[in-house]
């Protein structure tokens, strides 16, 4: 079984979910809905996370794909990694240019939308302060400069 969130986009309007639970409960339901293979996914096959982008009655749609998430650092860099896939491609559907000229607007655009996903994923798995207290505790840490960084 799968289970569908939408994203909302206020900023360029995309057409966001994300999917958690089986994989092939979820591409079953894409081939379903969209009666396509014609969708672009990376990591087809047996992914931990993908992002799939789906062209209908032309409207794009974008669906990141995750079995579960964990409170750990593994998820949020894979997360991110994901969620840098699908700020290159909707800026590319809305013809924003990616150059150092306008970086900021991708990494602007990049915290939203991760922060988007944060709080969704929040709400899906119920995060409490026990589980997150080690990644808490580092980040206070590291925000009072107790821990030394890599330049340091």
């Amino acid at each position: 079984m799968h289970k569908r969130y939408r994203i909302q986009d206020d900023i360029y309007y995309a057409r966001v979910w994300l999917v958690v639970g089986d994989y092939d409960h979820y591409e079953k339901w894409l081939m379903k809905k969209y009666k396509t293979y014609g969708f672009d996914t990376e990591n087809h096959g047996n992914p931990a996370m993908q992002i799939t982008t789906i062209t209908h009655q032309g409207e794009k749609y974008y669906y990141l794909w995750l079995p579960t998430f964990e409170f750990s650092t593994y998820y949020f860099v894979d997360l991110a990694h994901e969620i840098n896939h699908l700020v290159f491609r909707v800026f590319f559907l809305r013809d924003v240019l990616i150059d150092d000229g306008n970086n900021e607007a991708f990494c602007y655009y990049f915290s939203y939308m991760y922060r988007k996903f944060i709080k969704k994923l929040e709400d899906i798995f119920y995060w409490n302060k026990t589980d997150c207290k080690e990644a808490i505790d580092y980040m206070k840490a590291v925000a009072n400069e107790n821990i030394p960084r890599i330049n340091d």
